[in-house]
């Protein structure tokens, strides 16, 4: 079957192309890394593409697909490493959804998408930037002067458990309230919480093949701030907290942060910096980022990255990430990372 995707995927970009209303954007990452996990070291180079397409419908209905690279079974990565394999590269459907906006501020997501939520400082404590979810997504937004809040809500398979009649799916129901603050010209809020409710996950074989069988239930709660600052130089103060509240230990997360500089133009620049701490069963690992400690859960640690666009669409960073992962035992875990990323 895998052999049959990428004709059926090319006939529906084919059909957008004919289209003047198609509009298309993507990305190309070329990636070095180098692992030093508690003395075992490794460098790899890495790629990422990404190719997406819209279409509209009518006036209020919007549909969507992405190509991505990556491994098909990893739902939080689309990076191919060069030399993994001889023949030609892993390339998949990352999204596929219709996007239904009937009034101002409101839209329904139906199919495979990036998810609705909120990310105070683009944090990915909860979820991998490349995850995309499969189901339904909600996003409502009343937007006013000073205060707009906001209310995003899903519903999403995490696994559909049709070969057995006895077993119900496991889902993912998930909400999130908050509201942006704009004080000033020069001083903005984005405060808020929110509750996401795994069911149907616990002692899992085929979910869980690392922890087999897994012994808890994943519930968690989160609640965020981040100040953004309109100075000269743009600035991002974030906090980030999340609690498992069906587990009875090892069950909090937290993450906080800075972010200056904005890229826009030519020359334009990035610093960021973060410090995380995400203990065993604070979130849904499977998820959550796969790169800080090495993905999941169970490490703390920073992360410092500096990007500059050296040309139109052109950007160079580097990244670092000086982690301790298995908490009860505080391996070293660090990675470096030299990204150059062309936009189009």
């Amino acid at each position: 079957m895998k052999y049959l995707r990428l004709p059926v995927v090319a006939l529906i970009l084919c059909h957008f192309g004919i289209s003047s209303a198609i509009e298309w954007k993507g990305d190309f990452r070329y990636r070095e890394e180098y692992k030093d996990d508690d003395g075992n070291t490794s460098n790899r180079n890495r790629i990422r593409l990404r190719i997406k397409a819209t279409a509209p419908v009518n006036d209020f209905i919007e549909v969507g697909t992405q190509l991505a690279t990556g491994n098909s079974s990893d739902p939080v990565s689309t990076n191919q490493s060069l030399g993994e394999a001889q023949g030609r590269l892993s390339i998949g459907l990352n999204e596929a959804y219709a996007a239904i906006k009937p009034i101002e501020g409101l839209e329904f997501i139906l199919g495979r998408s990036e998810v609705p939520f909120y990310r105070p400082g683009k944090s990915e404590m909860l979820w991998d930037a490349d995850f995309t979810g499969q189901g339904l997504g909600i996003k409502s937004l009343l937007k006013g002067e000073m205060l707009s809040p906001y209310a995003n809500l899903a519903a999403y398979w995490v696994q559909d458990r049709v070969l057995d009649d006895e077993a119900d799916d496991a889902m993912l129901y998930a909400a999130q309230v908050g509201t942006s603050i704009q004080a000033s010209t020069l001083i903005g809020f984005n405060v808020g919480a929110g509750y996401y409710d795994y069911q149907n996950v616990e002692k899992d074989s085929v979910l869980f093949k690392e922890r087999t069988p897994i012994a808890i239930d994943y519930n968690l709660i989160e609640a965020y701030m981040a100040l953004q600052l309109g100075l000269p130089i743009p600035v991002e103060l974030f906090g980030h907290v999340t609690n498992n509240i069906a587990a009875d230990t090892v069950n909090m997360g937290w993450t906080a942060g800075i972010s200056a500089g904005k890229l826009k133009d030519p020359g334009s620049w990035n610093l960021w910096l973060g410090y995380r701490e995400v203990e065993l069963d604070a979130v849904f690992p499977y998820y959550a980022d796969s790169d800080w400690g090495g993905g999941k859960s169970d490490y703390k640690g920073l992360k410092a990255t500096a990007t500059v666009q050296v040309l139109s669409g052109t950007t160079f960073g580097l990244a670092c990430f000086l982690n301790q992962k298995d908490l009860k035992s505080e391996k070293d875990y660090s990675v470096y990372q030299a990204d150059l990323v062309y936009k189009f």
